[in-house]
Order: structure tokens, then sequence, then C-alpha cells
């Protein structure tokens, strides 16, 4: 009976099966988000806007590792066709949650180097650190900075936020 009780030991801590995948390009979505007109002549806009959708993310974030913020893709849905207008973008990102202690941090930016693709825009991250604490609070505030001769009417926009990061999945006896 010893002899069995050593074995199982070892045995229920056998690893099975152990994968480890770089997961990149997860993205949220984020419809509709409207853009009022500006005044004619007006270079800069402020735009803030409040993503609470993130139950998936949220799920896969806890098998995750080192979740990253890669990049932000605005997709124009009405009132323009093209992102051609912007010389500069800058996004920051809070979380939603009023009693978080997270700070607002700096996380997409282009300035001068924005490359439109037609109706899209794609702007990568500049921070590098992790994301889990910003998702696990169940809601991302993003402020969204836009520079260039703005369209005087209003417009939609769907946006993206992607990320990456190490799956790892084990499984043992």
């Amino acid at each position: 009976m010893r002899a069995l009780l050593v074995l199982s030991i070892p045995l229920a801590a056998c690893t099975v099966a152990k994968a480890q995948v770089d997961a990149t390009d997860m993205c949220i979505s984020y419809s509709d988000v409207a853009i009022k007109g500006v005044a004619a002549g007006t270079t800069t806009l402020d735009h803030v806007f409040n993503y609470n959708k993130l139950a998936l993310i949220q799920a896969f974030a806890k098998s995750v590792s080192n979740l990253q913020f890669i990049s932000i893709t605005a997709h124009a849905t009405s009132g323009i066709t093209s992102f051609d207008f912007v010389e500069a973008a800058h996004v920051t990102v809070a979380s939603g949650d009023p009693t978080s202690l997270l700070p607002t941090i700096d996380v997409y930016d282009c300035d001068g180097d924005c490359v439109p693709d037609g109706s899209s825009l794609t702007v990568p991250s500049t921070f590098q650190s992790s994301a889990i604490d910003y998702i696990d609070t169940g809601s991302i505030v993003a402020d969204l900075e836009i520079s260039g001769a703005l369209p005087v009417d209003g417009w939609t926009m769907d946006v993206d936020f992607c990320f990456s990061g190490d799956l790892t999945y084990e499984t043992g006896l």
C-alpha cells in the first residue's frame, strides 16, 4: 500500500500535455463611435468613449500571460470615406471602474507618420506593458485625440482594440 501511495503522487503531478501559443491580433470591437462635426478650420478633436463589453477577452485573459495592447484600428462607417485627413492620432486608456487605482496610460500614437489605408487607420501601440489589469476591471475608457484638417460634418467609425499574448494550456492526469 505504501508503494502505491508513493507512486500515485508523481502520477497526480504528471503533465500529460502542455501547449504554448503566441496569440496575436485578438481584437475587441466597439461599433458606431459617433464623432460630431467641427467648425471649419478646427484642427484637433478629442473624443472619449467607454468600452465595457470585455467579458470574452476577460475570460481569455485568465489563460494568457503577457497580454499587450498592440494596435487600435478605426474603420469609417458613415460621413467620411477616408482617414487621409489624419495627421496625428493619440489614444490614452484608463480603467472605466471609478474605484480603480490604475493610472491613465498613453497607449497608441502616430504623429506625422499616420498611414491611413483608405477607410481604415491603424495606430500602433507605443506602450509595452500588460493590459490584463485594465481588462480585468471590466471597462476601458479610451480618450482619442485626432489632429488634421477635420471634417466639418459628423461621422461614425467602428474601432478595434487589438492585443497579443502567450496562451498556455497544461493538463495532467
